[in-house]
């Protein structure tokens, strides 16, 4: 039992947290001051109460509507708070309670955000990806994960993989098929994860992006030269790298020997 108290105190409080990565996706993009005004409706302007912004219960207990103008809240506030909750948990199993386990945290909480702006605005701002590396740079400090020369090859390796692969897109579509963000973010996953990791987290995006690309065009949702945002793709590559990599990695080289 108080384990499980533990995980909902640690899910709840990476929700409050959650809540804060939503005002990042809404207001970064717009240039709107992170700390003022106070949370308030997108659509009426209303100013929110305590009541109106607990994480999770609010959004469910208003039915998804404002309080005060009854339009419809979009599930992302609830989404994001939700995976935030779930990210703090794997930090604690991963770190335990330490300033490691709070980088770590923050790092993947910044992804999050990172998801849903590219999502939104097709856009992944630079001060994101900077704040990111500094993440990534104290975290590597902090655990020993990999040396810096490693990191460093890693970005290298996982940038240049994707800036071939957008050459090669260019020629094909007739048009750009990658942004510069998608390649810089690529270097910041192979910084994070390391080379074998972040080829991992790369290759697992490329399928997903494949896949859901043809899934869309079967179903006239996307044209065959349309845009796709590629962040999500790529984080969640790297999200399952991180859980699994490894063992994926094994199986492959247990295959060619």
């Amino acid at each position: 039992m108080e384990k499980l108290g533990l995980a909902i105190l640690l899910f709840y409080l990476g929700a409050i947290f959650g809540s804060f990565v939503n005002v990042i996706i809404y207001r970064l993009p717009r240039g709107i001051s992170l700390s003022k005004p106070r949370s308030h409706c997108p659509h009426c302007g209303h100013q929110l109460a305590v009541a109106d912004n607990l994480p999770l219960f609010s959004f469910l207990a208003l039915g998804r509507r404002c309080r005060y103008c009854l339009h419809a809240i979009t599930w992302r506030y609830f989404i994001v708070e939700a995976v935030a909750g779930a990210i703090l948990l794997y930090a604690y199993q991963r770190y335990g309670v330490s300033v490691a386990g709070g980088i770590f945290a923050a790092l993947n909480w910044l992804m999050l955000a990172i998801v849903f702006i590219d999502l939104e605005h097709q856009i992944i701002p630079n001060r994101l990806l900077l704040l990111g590396a500094g993440l990534v740079a104290l975290l590597e400090a902090l655990t020993g994960f990999a040396d810096y020369r490693a990191a460093l090859f890693g970005a290298f390796l996982c940038g240049g993989i994707l800036y071939l692969s957008a050459l090669v897109g260019n020629w094909l579509f007739k048009q750009a098929s990658l942004g510069g963000g998608d390649i810089k973010l690529a270097g910041l996953v192979g910084l994070w994860l390391g080379a074998p990791l972040g080829s991992v987290g790369l290759f697992i995006s490329f399928g997903l992006a494949s896949l859901v690309g043809l899934i869309l065009i079967a179903t006239r949702r996307l044209q065959f030269k349309g845009h796709l945002p590629y962040a999500p793709f790529l984080i969640t590559g790297a999200w399952m790298a991180q859980v699994g990599g490894d063992s994926l990695i094994h199986w492959y080289l247990s295959l060619v020997r």
